[in-house]
């Protein structure tokens, strides 16, 4: 029977698996005539949909989520502002920047969210996931050092042109910041669940996605696109939903994965994209990653393998095995609020309900955040 730790890795590694193509459908989609303010059209109109439908159906229905929304409206409305702002940052950083150095810059966010987790929330973490932000953070340094160096006019043209691609180093801050803004997210979405526990910021995704559209179509009209249909080859529909799949294979993982690891493991799992979205990247299209960047990932993938070697032999979280591997349906949410929420949490079998209910990091017990995890045999 399967562990509730080697089950939530296995959550978390398929929904990390199932993003990796994000980069390489992104260009392909670009190829077949897609052009990138319409495939932010397309790609949020879709996103908003499958994440509003999702929201509905965890709260309920619509009126539920109308009134627990309606407890939080200037957060629903900056965290809606913010969820846009990760959505544009993350499409023009995988289109205009080497998807290789993007994926790493925006794998930063683990510790972004760590430190205003740390100071604004009070969060704390095992030591080993510690250790394991800090190597990632090194690593990304590895990784910018051509930009640096560009930069600062410590390299000559040539070398720029090896390592940088050209003289566009200040794009590298579009992923920078795209990272920043998802953990800024996280937090004001855990703030609201400790401060405004009958209020949710289930319906930002959605919002934020049909804001990214809107923005889209702004600038597709700036670009001179009449249509959002013109140009558009049968192909791109069909890269489209299978980038769509990948997605949402992604956000159900960060959902259900918090429930048996904590939030900063799942981030650290989920940071294997940052290495195996260049190499999908690769196989398509031939682009070779950096050495800079190779050096950096090849850190990074020692780093979460050691993580996880640490934690097996520490033992640090409870193993229990997951009895029935049923999970409600109503949990299956894409939003990124229940993300942040789950991520707080690490579960703990009730004596007497039989349920996995949260328990804070630091062992106390929170207030439930409605984890309807059965684990009675059916």
């Amino acid at each position: 029977m399967m562990k509730a730790r080697t089950f939530g890795l296995l959550i978390a590694t398929i929904g990390m698996l199932g993003v990796t193509p994000d980069a390489l459908l992104l260009r392909y989609q670009e190829e077949a005539g897609g052009q990138s303010s319409v495939i932010l059209i397309w790609r949020f109109i879709l996103v908003g949909i499958l994440n509003l439908v999702v929201a509905v159906f965890t709260q309920g229905g619509f009126r539920e989520l109308w009134m627990s929304s309606s407890k939080v409206p200037l957060q629903m409305l900056i965290g809606s502002l913010i969820v846009a702002v990760t959505n544009i940052g993350f499409v023009f950083s995988l289109l205009k920047v080497d998807p290789a150095k993007a994926l790493l810059l925006i794998s930063l966010n683990p510790i972004w969210a760590a430190l205003l987790g740390k100071v604004l929330l009070k969060d704390v973490l095992p030591t080993r996931t510690i250790v394991a932000q800090v190597l990632s953070l090194i690593s990304i340094i590895i990784v910018i050092v051509p930009t640096v160096q560009s930069l600062l006019g410590l390299s000559d043209e040539d070398e720029r042109a090896k390592t940088s691609g050209g003289p566009d180093e200040l794009l590298d801050f579009i992923p920078l910041v795209t990272g920043m803004a998802m953990a800024l997210f996280l937090t004001l979405s855990r703030s609201v669940s400790f401060s405004k526990p009958d209020g949710s910021l289930d319906a930002a995704p959605a919002l934020g996605a049909f804001i990214t559209s809107g923005v889209a179509v702004h600038l597709a009209r700036e670009d001179g696109i009449v249509s959002p249909f013109a140009g558009i080859k049968p192909a791109f529909w069909l890269f489209l939903l299978i980038n769509g799949a990948g997605v949402a294979a992604y956000n159900v993982a960060l959902v259900l994965a918090p429930r048996y690891l904590t939030g900063a493991e799942v981030a650290l799992v989920l940071l294997g994209e940052t290495v195996i979205g260049p190499i999908w990247v690769f196989f398509g299209f031939g682009d070779v990653p950096a050495v800079w960047t190779l050096i950096g990932g090849a850190l990074l993938l020692c780093t979460l393998v050691g993580h996880e070697v640490a934690g097996l032999l520490q033992n640090e979280m409870p193993d229990e095995p997951h009895p029935s591997m049923s999970i409600d349906s109503s949990r299956s949410s894409s939003s990124l609020h229940n993300i942040s929420r789950a991520s707080y949490y690490s579960p703990v079998q009730s004596p007497t309900t039989g349920r996995l209910e949260p328990l804070l990091e630091s062992g106390q017990r929170g207030v439930p955040q409605r984890v309807n995890v059965d684990t009675r045999m059916k």
